[in-house]
């Protein structure tokens, strides 16, 4: 339910964290070549190899098919489950962050009459916000099972994540809301690597959530039930700070109604910033960088290493810069002693077009001959950029939309603009329109027949049942900025 309990690093011969494990994981997967990561990753979820017959192990267990309501992140790894889940016809609840962090869910039921062929189109990344019905997390929506992601997992059912304890949180939230039960079933798949015989129990809090069902490609690893546990799952206030509620807003009307109910316990310091790391990579084989020197007392290195302290790489000296001195001739140059040596001639620059203020006709420039000018040539593939003649704006688009998302649904629409400014992580994007070719005698797109063909665009939306298409004021500027990307 808390932060990592320290950010995601190499960690010490002597110092045993969850870090610990998930750099171990990572090495061997990357190691046998299991993940199709190409890079490690001690901050993601690993999609393996052999992910499918995981997936499809566990739509066959009875588990599953008792189940009616199944809820899961939306992590690339889980991408199979949520396919067989829709296509058993049981209720998937997605939780996508934006959306869980206010208090909602995107839920997918497809009707006993829906195409099967169509029912990957529905499960996609990309789909899954289009296609999904945003619904608010409460106590008329049970659960039975909760699928969780893990980096490393044990047979006694500890689970080690990413490290940035929202999973535990998004957990206790639901149970707090009334969605999860002493029934509901928490399920991981993960690869064979991933699983270990046991973990070091100090490193496990009452509020980790532990797991009842391991399923891997190859087998089905039923941890003995603790009723006790579920008990201990819940949100401690005392664990969160203010900086947390800022990120959850449902975890600050949760907090209000407890206090109004008299609940007196203090938040976290927010000196001890909650972190939430950045997605460490380490580089691939083919990567060559320059070892850091590492010190056996501690410092800057691994503590414990013994290893000699590199010395510091010698720097090639610096060849002196010469100048034409005053009484030499011929083209002869000082040196550092004086005495005069013969210097190479440089070569000359090339210069394929004119700078703005100079003038055409200069004798001896230019890249013709006899002072010829020649215009600079455009670059191939690009044209200049048409007159903007209005803008509509996109707002309300999810965090994993992307840019080529985008342009797919105006293709659908039959809508092109002549610019597009992303600013997807921002939420919005900016659709330019021009007069067709750009041509000064070309009659000018319609704003109403533009606004007309969006009204279908299927577009993740953050918030609602989908994104927000309004007019802009003109903006001169648009045809020189570089941060448009032509479509």
């Amino acid at each position: 339910m808390t932060t990592s309990d320290e950010p995601p690093v190499p960690d010490s011969p002597s110092e045993v964290t969850k870090a610990t494990f998930r750099k171990e994981t990572w090495t061997k997967l990357q190691a046998e070549g299991i993940t199709t990561s190409t890079s490690i990753f001690l901050n993601r979820i690993p999609n393996f190899k052999g992910i499918e017959d995981a997936a499809q192990r566990f739509s066959e267990t009875e588990e599953f098919l008792k189940a009616k309501s199944i809820a899961m992140n939306a992590d690339k790894a889980q991408e199979k489950i949520q396919y067989h889940t829709v296509q058993a016809k049981k209720t998937l609840l997605i939780q996508i962050p934006l959306l869980i962090r206010k208090g909602f869910v995107k839920a997918i039921k497809i009707p006993d009459d829906f195409p099967e062929d169509d029912i990957p189109k529905l499960t996609s990344r990309a789909a899954i916000g289009v296609h999904g019905k945003t619904v608010q997390l409460s106590e008329d929506r049970k659960v039975d099972i909760v699928v969780m992601g893990s980096i490393a997992v044990s047979k006694q059912g500890q689970r080690i994540g990413k490290g940035e304890g929202f999973a535990d949180i998004e957990f206790a939230m639901m149970k707090k809301l009334g969605m999860l039960t002493p029934d509901t079933i928490v399920v991981t798949t993960v690869h064979d690597i991933q699983v270990y015989d046991s973990l070091p129990e100090e490193l496990f809090k009452d509020h980790d959530v532990y797991v009842d069902l391991i399923v891997t490609p190859t087998q089905v690893i039923r941890v003995s039930p603790n009723p006790d546990r579920f008990e201990k799952y819940g949100l401690n206030w005392s664990l969160l700070s203010s900086r947390r509620l800022k990120i959850f807003p449902i975890l600050r009307q949760l907090r209000e109604k407890d206090v109004s109910a008299g609940d007196t316990s203090e938040l976290k310091e927010d000196s001890d910033v909650e972190y939430r790391p950045r997605r460490r990579r380490f580089p691939t084989k083919n990567y060559r960088a320059r070892p850091r020197p590492r010190s056996s007392t501690g410092g800057d290195g691994d503590a414990g290493d013994e290893r000699e302290e590199r010395a510091p790489r010698p720097r090639r000296p610096r060849r002196p810069r010469q100048s034409k001195s005053e009484g030499d001739e011929d083209g002869a140059v000082s040196g550092g002693d004086g005495e005069g040596t013969p210097r190479r001639p440089r070569r000359p620059r090339r210069f394929t077009g004119s700078r703005p203020g100079e003038r055409k006709d200069t004798e001896g420039e230019g890249d013709g001959q006899d002072g010829e000018y020649r215009p600079r040539r455009h670059l191939r593939g690009r044209l200049p950029r048409a007159p903007v003649d209005f803008s509509l704006r996109v707002s309300n688009i999810a965090s994993d939309v992307r840019v080529r998302d985008l342009k797919n649904a105006l293709a659908e629409c039959k809508v092109r603009p002549v610019n597009i400014k992303w600013r997807g992580q921002n939420g919005f994007a900016l659709l330019h329109f021009a007069r067709t070719g750009g041509q000064a005698g070309d009659a000018p797109a319609s704003v109403d027949s533009i606004m007309a063909a969006l009204r279908d665009l299927k577009v993740a939306a953050a918030e609602g049942d989908g994104v927000n298409v309004e007019p802009m004021n003109a903006v001169t500027r648009i045809e020189v900025t570089d941060e448009i990307t032509s479509v």
